[in-house]
């Protein structure tokens, strides 16, 4: 048995016998990850630290929240020509008022350690998201530090490193929501966090949508709950500009930028760049039907099966699809996408498996490779078209393939959102009850009980 004490905590290292991999390969390895992880955060910080952060031209998201948050203080207009006066840019808030309400506390502080301070929580939230979707490779190698690398190798991602760029919402929201509906048994107060993600930006709503068709009840009625009160609270403080926002401006789908640009990853930015003429809205509407129903339909089975992490990515990548303007930081989903493909090896058939790791092995390269960005440098012509597609494509391939519903559990193995009148299966509860052992002799990870 290995042990190691870490952040004031034993963690033991459990051996079957006929577990293949040295403890000297094993230790390696996490040396090897280690200092692959340093490398990684060190390039995202350098590569941040160009863009200057806190200086005028750094996370302009991040900037254009705090000109709402100030502007719902100073009692001005959120959406009027005197908001565009002090927005950076003249950008105008695109979210609902709710959003620069909460935000409000942090207008008081100056943008630079907002700033610095904003991308150490993103990070810290991405790692939970990775630590769910990654859940059997984190317990197949049975390191405290499989989370930080993959974590970090996660921050060299196109979206992840948009999102940082510009200060963005994505991860934090994606982790709330992943939070919420990845749980073991259905807890109503973590579904309030679902309500809260729909009041700041609307596309989180569909998660609402998913746990009224899962018939998940309780967490369905607490979301609406929430994004009830956090709404009336907008109307509340700002009534003309909830009134506004909800009448009007949230069906202006043009208002955040161009739904023809490379950075709208969207159903609606593919079909408009294909410049279908009077059947792009009858595509439009088809395509986004059949994502729906096929996407929602596959979440729903695989919360069934037990993927409530796989539920929960396939619902996100839907409403990043279903969104008339949804930009490559939006695509973080695609992320944790990449570990439900993983899935956990020791279940899955063979011939799953390696379509499962040749899926993540290709998604990861895409996310990396920053191929939309490639795609409107060359310009026109099918190639350039289909790499600027790329992400909304492979989204779109994720929803239609299916990732969850059979073959390797999640991170959470055997766990199923037990709401009013569902029951998890009993192997299942077997499973979790005794997940404290090793399976098939491969080694597991135990965390030893903290001294009084």
């Amino acid at each position: 048995m290995l042990s190691t004490v870490i952040a004031g905590r034993e963690w033991k290292l459990r051996w079957g016998a006929s577990d293949k991999i040295s403890k000297r390969l094993v230790v390696l390895l996490t040396l090897i990850g280690l200092v692959g992880a340093g490398a990684a955060i060190g390039v995202t910080l350098y590569r941040l630290s160009l863009q200057d952060l806190g200086g005028p031209n750094g996370t302009f998201d991040l900037r254009v929240y705090m000109a709402g948050a100030r502007a719902v203080r100073a009692g001005r207009d959120l959406y009027g020509a005197g908001f565009a006066a002090v927005s950076p840019r003249g950008f105008p808030f695109t979210y609902p008022p709710f959003a620069a309400i909460v935000l409000v506390p942090l207008s008081y502080l100056g943008i630079a350690p907002l700033a610095w301070g904003w991308e150490i929580v993103t990070f810290a939230v991405l790692a939970g998201c990775v630590s769910l979707a990654f859940g059997p490779l984190r317990d197949r190698l049975g390191s405290p530090f499989t989370v930080l690398v993959l974590s970090a190798v996660a921050l060299l991602a196109r979206p992840v490193y948009d999102d940082l760029l510009l200060g963005q919402v994505d991860v934090l929201l994606m982790g709330a929501v992943m939070f919420a509906c990845s749980s073991r048994v259905s807890r109503p107060w973590r579904a309030t966090l679902v309500g809260l993600a729909a009041a700041i930006k609307v596309v989180p709503g569909i998660f609402i949508v998913y746990l009224l068709l899962a018939r998940r009840w309780r967490m369905a009625w607490a979301a609406i709950g929430a994004w009830t009160g956090a709404t009336a609270l907008g109307f509340a403080l700002r009534p003309q500009s909830s009134l506004l926002y909800y009448g009007h401006l949230l069906w202006e789908p043009g208002r955040p930028g161009s739904p023809t640009s490379f950075l709208n990853q969207s159903v609606w930015g593919m079909v408009e760049r294909a410049h279908l003429g009077s059947l792009q809205l009858a595509v439009i509407a088809l395509a986004v039907a059949l994502l729906a129903v096929v996407g929602l339909g596959r979440a729903i089975s695989a919360w069934r099966h037990g993927h409530t992490v796989a539920a929960a990515v396939l619902v996100g990548l839907v409403g990043v699809l279903a969104s008339p303007i949804s930009w490559i930081h939006e695509l973080v989903w695609l992320v944790p996408a990449v570990g439900v493909l993983l899935g956990d090896a020791r279940r899955a058939l063979r011939g799953d498996l390696l379509r499962r790791r040749v899926a993540a092995l290709v998604l990861a390269g895409l996310l990396w490779a920053s191929l939309p960005y490639v795609g409107h440098d060359l310009g026109h012509g099918a190639l350039a078209q289909l790499l600027t597609d790329t992400y909304g494509l492979a989204a779109a391939a994720l929803v239609l393939a299916g990732i969850g519903e059979r073959g390797a559990a999640e991170g959470d193995r055997g766990s199923v959102c037990a709401d009013a009148g569902s029951v998890a299966r009993p192997d299942r509860q077997a499973a979790v009850s005794q997940g404290a052992e090793g399976v098939g002799g491969v080694a597991t990870l135990e965390q030893a009980p903290a001294p009084l």
